[in-house]
């Protein structure tokens, strides 16, 4: 079976039309994006970090971001993994209370510690906590380092997921997703650019 290209989908890209084939010019990127979708939310195997739980990373880190073209792609992904609205409704506030600008973070080297800046961390509120379970709610306080603080990113925060159950090679899988979806967030804002940049 053909899966449709995610970026297409998302950015309504007709075959034939000017993105198209802009996209077609450099195949192997084009090829190499949709396959790390499908790798990290179509895979083979998913251990205990669930499609639901990796698609439910997805819309909070995609909702930090700001209004892009994949949001309504990834929050469509996850209704239908998880169709409770409670659900649903928490990530969108976490997302909502999480949104800052950044980065942020503390240089450890001497030398470029007048450069180190501080900022607020995701903290998930209790009621949240509750609806979401603390381990869902440690990946999505991780995600929210791992894009405004990534310098950050040492192993007392690495301890916090174990200490909720989170094996290494899932923390891996968060920090891949997470980091993916910044990649594809910027191709998928820099293709919405350059349409609106040309004259019909």
């Amino acid at each position: 079976m053909t899966i449709p290209d995610v970026l297409d989908r998302a950015l309504d890209i007709s075959i034939g039309d000017r993105l198209d084939l802009v996209r077609r010019g450099r195949p192997a990127t084009r090829s190499n994006v949709q396959l790390s979708y499908q790798s990290i939310f179509e895979p083979a195997f998913t251990g205990a970090l669930s499609v639901p739980e990796r698609f439910a990373v997805a819309v909070v880190v995609v909702r930090l971001h700001g209004d892009t073209p994949l949001t309504a792609h990834y929050e469509q992904q996850f209704a239908e993994a998880e169709s409770r609205a409670e659900i649903i409704q928490t990530l969108h506030d976490v997302s909502d209370y999480g949104r800052t600008s950044g980065p942020f973070g503390q240089f450890r080297e001497p030398a470029l510690a007048p450069e180190s800046t501080d900022g607020p961390r995701l903290e998930i509120r209790s009621g949240d906590r509750q609806v979401l379970g603390d381990e869902l709610s440690a990946l999505l306080e991780y995600a929210h380092l791992l894009v405004f603080r990534p310098r950050e990113s040492a192993p007392a925060e690495l301890q916090k997921l174990v200490d909720v159950g989170w094996t290494t090679g899932e923390i891996v899988a968060v920090a891949q997703l997470v980091a993916f979806l910044s990649f594809q967030i910027r191709v998928a804002v820099g293709l919405t650019v350059l349409r609106s940049t040309w004259k019909d």
